[in-house]
């Protein structure tokens, strides 16, 4: 899909700050906000909390469960 953290911000009403510390591990989306992005990528929730998604830019899976502090 391609976004911008500010266009994904945009989409989701949050502020492009909150999308980066989300990608950071610092903060996560809550209930609402995962639901959402679920919607958005067009990915179960299950799949999406669990981390195992593909990445759409490779050929493997992208591990988006947060671990990397």
């Amino acid at each position: 899909m391609g976004l911008t953290q500010a266009q994904l911000a945009e989409t989701l009403d949050v502020s492009d700050k909150t999308i980066s510390r989300w990608e950071r591990g610092i903060n996560l989306p809550d209930y609402d906000q995962v639901f959402a992005l679920s919607n958005l990528f067009k990915v179960d929730v299950r799949d999406f909390m669990k981390g195992d998604l593909a990445d759409p830019y490779s050929n493997s899976t992208t591990d988006s469960s947060f671990d990397n502090r």
